[in-house]
């Protein structure tokens, strides 16, 4: 037993710098497993229906990954521009001051903080909140340029995991039910919990996201922002990540409309995006703890506490591990009814 404690503790600090692969493949195998299935009913071969799926996967991740760091690198020189000049012109007084009725509530707030923005302070003050906005960008940039290697290494680990995983996922999945020591049918509950919050947490996630994206890129279109189609892609991947979210993207926006004279597009813009941030919150919890029979406070927990120690796979991992942990106890306490029984 001491040997093997000792043996538990090196196999942990050696996975330790690929653990987040290691779950990811995990995810992405349970996820992409039916996928598989389907692929070996017309290739008979389990290693090359393993290894189609796989690229699938890695064309999945890398294509959009690309086609989003091309445009943002040209957009972002673009955006910095135009945020310089309709700063300057708004110093220079050079948009002119508009006219509203008395009944236009609207208009007229929105004149007011158009002519807010054009107070020298706060253009000063928005000018140095820009230039340190883009030196953050410019390192966080540089550390993730130095810092590809990692991820590079990471992705092949979880990839080169992933094709084992389909493979051989069935069997893996029966060693680990016979290592738990519990009843068979409790083994089948925990795994069918384990099911249902996996999926629950990914597409409760990526429907809520997809939703938002949509709901963005048609209010950009109608309100005149160049290219909706690729911002509303770019809405749906931040809406995905806790703490960002879409307001990184429809905020800017606001801004960019109100400095360039339009007040009525810019106010439209700020009520369509306050809708698309709050229905996130009532949405998600709400699909996820019906799919999954889960509290939502155990899905908020779960999100954030994985996230807080996983990383962005901890959104999925959090909630299916504090599930889990229900589900245990459950098991206990039916135990403790039977003993006493």
């Amino acid at each position: 037993m001491v040997v093997f404690a000792i043996l538990l503790v090196l196999v942990f600090f050696i996975l330790k710098p690929f653990i987040n692969a290691i779950l990811a493949s995990f995810i992405i195998a349970y996820i992409f497993y039916p996928v598989y299935k389907l692929v070996k009913k017309v290739v008979k071969n389990e290693s090359l229906a393993s290894f189609l799926v796989s690229i699938l996967v890695v064309l999945i991740f890398t294509i959009p990954l690309v086609f989003l760091a091309n445009a943002l690198s040209n957009q972002a020189v673009d955006i910095y521009a135009f945020t310089k000049v309709k700063l300057d012109e708004l110093e220079g007084g050079a948009i002119s001051e508009q006219q509203c009725g008395e009944s236009n509530i609207i208009c007229r707030i929105s004149l007011i903080l158009e002519k807010y923005l054009g107070d020298p302070v706060v253009n000063s003050q928005v000018q140095a909140l820009t230039k340190n906005a883009t030196v953050f960008l410019a390192n966080a940039a540089a550390n993730f340029v130095f810092s590809i290697p990692r991820y590079l290494i990471s992705f092949f680990i979880m990839v080169f995991i992933l094709f084992y995983l389909l493979k051989s996922g069935s069997n893996v999945m029966e060693r680990i039910k016979g290592l738990l020591p519990l009843k068979k049918v409790h083994r089948k509950n925990i795994f069918e919990q384990l099911k249902d919050v996996t999926y629950a947490v990914i597409y409760g996630h990526i429907l809520v996201a997809a939703i938002q994206a949509l709901i963005g890129g048609i209010a950009f279109w109608i309100f005149g922002i160049k290219s909706p189609i690729l911002w509303a892609v770019i809405m749906f991947f931040f809406a995905l990540m806790p703490f960002l979210g879409t307001p990184v993207i429809w905020i800017p926006a606001v801004i960019f409309k109100f400095m360039a004279s339009h007040p009525l597009q810019a106010t439209g813009l700020l009520i369509i995006g306050l809708f698309i941030s709050t229905i996130d919150n009532f949405i998600k919890p709400k699909i996820v703890s019906e799919k999954a029979k889960v509290h939502p406070v155990i899905v908020l927990l779960g999100v954030i506490g994985g996230l807080s120690l996983f990383g962005i796979i901890g959104i999925i991992i959090g909630p299916v591990i504090l599930s889990i942990f229900m589900a245990f106890l459950d098991i206990y306490e039916e135990r403790e009814i039977e003993a006493k029984g």
